[in-house]
């Protein structure tokens, strides 16, 4: 009686879909899981495309056991590995501050920069600005936010501080000629008055005189100066 193995080998206990997440800054991941199972009349060569703990790249890979008895008889059972990227893009060349000086005679300024980049591990990524280089800004500090995305709608944001500074001398105008005052008979002093000079500037300033009108002058030559003093900032 010859009694013939025609029957494929069974195999059990096939690992479930796996997810991984990719390894930082790496475009794959390790995955490992447990061998199946096998059974058979006769002796089994198992052979697999991949083997636990082997690195697969960001997507979907299958992996396929194969059973194959000594009577030539084979199956074979799958499952699949599914690797994330978790893994933000990256920016190559934003400031995290730019300072720029006001237009002449205007109270606001232009501030320029190279249009931002990103990079990605795994793939390319696309770049938003909430506003474009060239942009007009008023004094003071303003925000430039980038939102840099990658194909995988990993996203990541970084502010870039613009400073527009004043660094233009206050303008001065309405500042009165040489007055020449004669002294009244018997005095050595004379009262001079005048009309205050006025100040405009892109921050709040005042004028200081040395001296102010409706002061007493003794005999002589006498300088009065003006000088403008920018007032604090409130907070």
């Amino acid at each position: 009686v010859t009694v013939f193995d025609a029957e494929a080998p069974s195999i059990t206990e096939v690992p479930a879909n796996l997810v991984v997440d990719n390894s930082p800054g790496l475009c794959s991941a390790p995955a490992t899981w447990l061998s199946p199972s096998f059974n058979d009349c006769s002796s089994v060569l198992i052979t697999s495309d991949f083997s636990s703990g082997a690195s697969f790249p960001v997507g979907t890979s299958q992996v396929t056991y194969t059973a194959v008895d000594a009577n030539g008889n084979s199956s074979q059972a799958s499952f699949e590995v599914l690797v994330l990227d978790v893994e933000e893009p990256f920016f190559v060349n934003v400031a995290a501050q730019l300072s720029f000086s006001i237009t002449p005679g205007e109270c606001v300024g232009i501030a320029t920069w190279a249009p931002a980049q990103a990079g990605d591990f795994c793939g390319t990524a696309t770049v938003t600005s909430s506003h474009p280089p060239g942009t007009v800004f008023p004094l003071g500090d303003s925000q430039v936010t980038h939102t840099a995305t990658d194909e995988s709608g990993n996203s990541i944001t970084q502010i870039t501080q613009i400073t527009i500074l004043d660094d233009e001398a206050p303008v001065l105008s309405g500042m009165p000629l040489d007055i020449i005052l004669d002294a009244p008979t018997g005095k050595c002093s004379v009262v001079a008055t005048w009309a205050a000079p006025s100040t405009t500037d892109c921050t709040a300033v005042t004028l200081v005189g040395s001296q102010t009108p409706g002061e007493l002058f003794a005999i002589g030559v006498h300088s009065v100066t003006y000088t403008p003093l920018t007032l604090p900032t409130p907070p």
